[in-house]
C-alpha cells in the first residue's frame, strides 16, 4: 500500500504464510478460484498474493489513487478475485468495472498510456468520465444471479459499467488490466480480501510463503500455480 492510499485504506493482512489447518490458507489456495482464473487465461495462472483491506471514508470529497479509473500495470492479463467481507451498498465503496476494456475487448486499446516513469498512467479524468457517461450502467444486485457472468450477462460484448453493489460473501472476478475503480466510501467501511493471479510476465514480486506441510497438501495444479517444484 502506498502512503497516499493510507488516507482511506488500511492493510489488515498481507504476505500470508500458508499453513495446514488454517481457514485463511484454505480459502486463498482454493483450487476452484484458481480454476476460474485458469479458464479465463488459458493457462495455469501464477498466484501472486493476497491483501486483506479495510476501506474507510477519505478526508475530502475528491477521488484519489485507485478510486479513479485505471488499469493495473503489472500484467496485460490477470485475474483478481475480490471477496466482500461486509455488505457493500451505494455508500460503502463498491467496485466498478468497465466491461469490454480488457486487452482483447472493444475498449481494450483505449486509455492505455505509459507515463514518464515507465508504468501505465491514470487516464485523464475528464476524458474518461465523458466516455463512461455515455455507457449503460448495471448494478450487480439488480441483475439476476444466472445472468451475472458469461454470454447471459447484459454487458457481454457490450461496453458497460458494472457496479458491484452486493452483500458480504460475494466473490467478484475481474481482469484488472481492464479499467476499474473502487473504494470510494461515503459512510461506514468496506472489508475485502483480494487475491491476484497473473501470467509469468507479471512485474509484481509474489508476496507469500508456503510451509512444507501445506505444500505437500496441494494438488499438482496448485503446486504449479504457487511455483512449487
Amino acid at each position: 500500500m502506498s502512503e497516499g492510499k493510507g488516507v482511506f485504506l488500511d492493510t489488515v493482512h498481507k504476505s500470508h504464510t500458508f499453513v495446514t489447518d488454517d481457514a485463511v490458507s484454505t480459502y486463498l489456495a482454493d483450487p476452484g478460484v484458481a480454476a476460474v482464473a485458469a479458464h479465463y487465461m488459458g493457462m495455469v495462472p501464477r498466484f501472486v498474493g493476497s491483501s486483506f483491506w479495510r476501506t474507510r471514508p477519505a478526508t475530502g470529497s475528491d477521488r484519489l489513487y485507485s478510486q479513479l479509473w485505471h488499469r493495473d500495470y503489472n500484467d496485460r492479463m490477470l485475474v483478481k478475485a475480490f471477496l466482500y467481507l461486509t455488505d457493500v451498498g451505494e455508500h460503502e465503496g463498491y467496485f466498478e468495472f468497465l466491461a469490454g476494456s480488457h486487452e482483447s475487448g472493444l475498449l481494450g486499446a483505449e486509455f492505455d498510456r505509459i507515463g514518464p516513469d515507465g508504468f501505465r498512467a491514470y487516464p485523464d479524468a475528464s476524458t474518461i468520465d465523458a466516455r463512461v457517461a455515455a455507457l449503460p450502467v448495471y448494478r450487480l444486485d439488480e441483475v439476476p444471479l444466472e445472468r451475472r457472468s458469461g454470454e447471459a450477462a447484459p454487458w457481454h460484448r457490450t461496453p458497460a459499467v458494472v457496479r458491484a453493489i452486493a452483500p458480504r460473501a460475494t466473490l467478484i472476478f475481474a481482469d484488472t488490466y481492464g479499467l476499474h475503480r473502487g473504494g470510494y466510501v461515503h459512510a461506514g467501511h468496506r472489508d475485502m480480501v483480494m487475491t491476484t493471479y497473473c501470467t509469468n510476465f507479471n512485474v509484481h514480486k509474489p508476496h507469500y510463503a508456503v510451509t512444507r506441510g501445506f505444500a505437500d497438501s496441494l494438488s499438482p495444479f496448485m503446486r504449479m500455480s504457487f511455483g512449487i517444484a
